[in-house]
C-alpha cells in the first residue's frame, strides 16, 4: 500500500479542523509541547492510513462498470493465510515487500502511539486488543463499503487482519525498546517532571 497516494496538500483542511478543536479543549489545560506534537503527528497518520485504506471511493458507475467488464473488481479472500502464502508461492520479491511489508508497516505505528497517548495500553495483551480490532475496523469497513456501492473496490482479505495486528505488535515493542533511551531524552532536557501521558507510558513500559 502506498501511503503518499494520499497526498499531504488534502490534510490541510483536517489540520485547520484538528487545530481549531484543539484550541477550544485545551484552552484551560496545560499540555506539554511534546504531547502536543505526539498529537499531532499521530492524527495526520491516522488521516493518511484513512486515505490509504478508503480513498479514492469508485463512485462513477461508468469506472465500476468498466472495471466489471475487464474483471479488475476485488476479491474477498476469507480463509486465513491463503493470501499470504499464495504471494509467497508466486510473488516476485517485490509484490511480497509491497504485500506483507507493507501490511506490517502500515498500522506499527499505532502500536508505537498507542502508549504515548493513551496510558492503559501498556502491555502486549492490550496492545494486541488494539491491534485486532483496528485491523477488522479496517478490512470491515472497506467491506461495508464496497456493499454499499455494489463493486468491491478493496478486498476484504483476511490476512491482512492478522498482518496489521503483528504490525501494531511491532510498533509497541518497537517503543520498549527504545523507551530507556526516550526516558534519558526526557530527564536531559529537564522534563522528568512532566505528567504528560506519553512521559507517564515511558515510565511504567
Amino acid at each position: 500500500m502506498d501511503v503518499l497516494n494520499f497526498k499531504l496538500t488534502q490534510l490541510i483542511p483536517f489540520l485547520i479542523i484538528y487545530g481549531i478543536i484543539v484550541f477550544f479543549l485545551n484552552r484551560n489545560k496545560k499540555t506539554s509541547i511534546i504531547q502536543q506534537i505526539i498529537n499531532l503527528s499521530f492524527f495526520i497518520y491516522i488521516l493518511l492510513v484513512v486515505g490509504n485504506s478508503f480513498l479514492p471511493l469508485p463512485l462513477s458507475e461508468a469506472y465500476i462498470q468498466l472495471s466489471i467488464d475487464q474483471g479488475t473488481e476485488g476479491i474477498n479472500k476469507f480463509i486465513p493465510f491463503t493470501d499470504i502464502s499464495n504471494i509467497i508461492k508466486y510473488g516476485s520479491f517485490s509484490v511480497i515487500t509491497s504485500q506483507i511489508i507493507g501490511d506490517l508497516i502500515l498500522l506499527a505505528p499505532l502500536g508505537f502511539y498507542a502508549p504515548l497517548i493513551w496510558t492503559k495500553f501498556k502491555n502486549i495483551k492490550t496492545i494486541l486488543l488494539l491491534g485486532l480490532i483496528s485491523s477488522a475496523v479496517v478490512e470491515s469497513t472497506q467491506l461495508i463499503i464496497s456493499t454499499i456501492i455494489g463493486y468491491t473496490y478493496r478486498s476484504f482479505i483476511t490476512d491482512d487482519i492478522i498482518l496489521y495486528t503483528i504490525g501494531v505488535l511491532m510498533g509497541f515493542l518497537t517503543l520498549k525498546i527504545t523507551s530507556p533511551l526516550l526516558r534519558v531524552i526526557a530527564n536531559q532536557n529537564d522534563i522528568k517532571n512532566d505528567h504528560a501521558n506519553w512521559l507517564l507510558s515511558l515510565r511504567r513500559l
